[in-house]
Order: structure tokens, then C-alpha cells, then sequence
């Protein structure tokens, strides 16, 4: 029981992480040395640093919540350990 109930932790500690590092693509901090490159070389040629900034993206709530994540998996695991019942029970021989 132990086990099973580490594991519902852990699951949904990772699926917090997961959704926190999908939030953070593209957020990176602006170091000293990309402001001072004016120009930068491109497939179409030189052009201006500014054209391959990326535009911060609007902070807002999270548009999946990390406890509906855990939530629904709570809810299949569960689903699964009642439906499908354990591998490892002892058959009796008739």
C-alpha cells in the first residue's frame, strides 16, 4: 500500500514538473552579451538581432492545472487496479 501510494506522489510530482518546463519554452534571460550582437548572420543574410528575439509569451494561469493532470491519472490507475486484477494472485487447482 506503501508503494502504490509512493507512486501516485510521484507521478504527480513529475507531471508538475512537466507542465512547469512546457510553461517555461522560450523564456529565456537576457544575457549582456545578446545585446550587445547588433547583427547576425542568417540564411537570407545579415539582419538585425531583434528579427530572431522571441516575443515573451503573456503570463497567464496554466491552461492544463498539474491536479487535474494527477487527478485523472489517480482516477485510470485506479480504474485499472480494480478492473484488471493482480498478475501475481495464486490460482487454485481444481
Amino acid at each position: 500500500m506503501l508503494r502504490f501510494c509512493l507512486t501516485i506522489v510521484v507521478v504527480a510530482a513529475l507531471s508538475a514538473c512537466l507542465v512547469q518546463l512546457r510553461d517555461a519554452q522560450g523564456q529565456r534571460p537576457a544575457s549582456a552579451e545578446a545585446t550587445q550582437v547588433a547583427w547576425v548572420r542568417t540564411v537570407d543574410g545579415w539582419e538585425p538581432s531583434s528579427v530572431l528575439r522571441l516575443r515573451p509569451r503573456p503570463q497567464g494561469p496554466p491552461s492544463l492545472h498539474p491536479g487535474l493532470v494527477a487527478s485523472l491519472q489517480l482516477g485510470v490507475s485506479l480504474f485499472a487496479l480494480i478492473a484488471l486484477p493482480a498478475a501475481n494472485r495464486r490460482v487454485r487447482k481444481s
